[in-house]
């Protein structure tokens, strides 16, 4: 019986914790963006939601430009996390997978239709500014397969807002996913299931002590 119930707590705090791995999504061949995005910040591990998207700067992101950071809708006001999010799309997004070769043929990645194979992906935030720029980005460069490795830096001041006409950059909107809280009842379960446990135990080494 406690065998089954570790079973089951087992199974119900698993289902509780978010999933470990993002999950692509793919439209008509295309990847358009992915959920499940785990990026770690300064703030510590966080969850996104992604979409690459083509248009200006101004027309995708509440403020873009603003001299204050904090009043932009960029997800990331920190140039580190802007480049831990770029790291985050080459470790868990850019990947050849059963959907498609994201990796090796960057140009199936929405906004990077060239035959050039790069896709810069920029995730803007608003710090390192210069006069006249409009934001900064962490860039993720996807190299396809048998060229130059794939990076992430910062590219800083841009002073260009619309890249829908690049073939090879398009900008990544990212959201962050709020934390699945864990069920109330949950420490409560853990508890009574190592006590169960440790009653299972402390009954089997007394049998084996009795038995010698």
């Amino acid at each position: 019986m406690w065998k089954v119930l570790l079973t089951v707590g087992a199974l119900s705090l698993a289902a509780a914790l978010p999933a470990a791995a993002a999950t692509l999504n793919v439209s008509g061949g295309i990847l358009t963006g992915a959920s499940g995005v785990t990026v770690l910040t300064a703030a510590g591990t966080k969850t996104y939601n992604v979409e690459f998207i083509d248009g200006s700067c101004t027309s995708l992101f509440t403020n873009c430009g603003a001299s204050d950071p904090g009043a932009t809708a960029f997800a990331f006001t920190l140039e580190a996390d802007a480049l831990a999010a770029s790291q985050a799309l080459l470790d868990q997004v850019f990947l050849d997978v059963a959907e498609g070769a994201f990796d090796s043929m960057p140009f199936l990645t929405q906004g990077c239709g060239s035959t050039i194979p790069l896709c810069l992906t920029l995730t803007p935030h608003g710090t390192g500014l210069v006069q006249g720029a409009l934001f900064s980005a962490g860039r993720a460069g996807n190299w396809g397969s048998n060229t130059s490795p794939d990076f992430a830096d910062v590219s800083l001041s841009n002073t260009i807002s619309d890249f829908t006409i690049s073939p090879i950059v398009v900008f990544a909107r990212w959201a962050e996913v709020a934390a699945v809280p864990l069920p109330a009842g949950a420490p409560l379960l853990l508890s009574g299931l190592a006590a169960l446990a440790g009653l299972r135990w402390r009954k089997r080494r007394e049998r084996r002590r009795a038995q010698v």
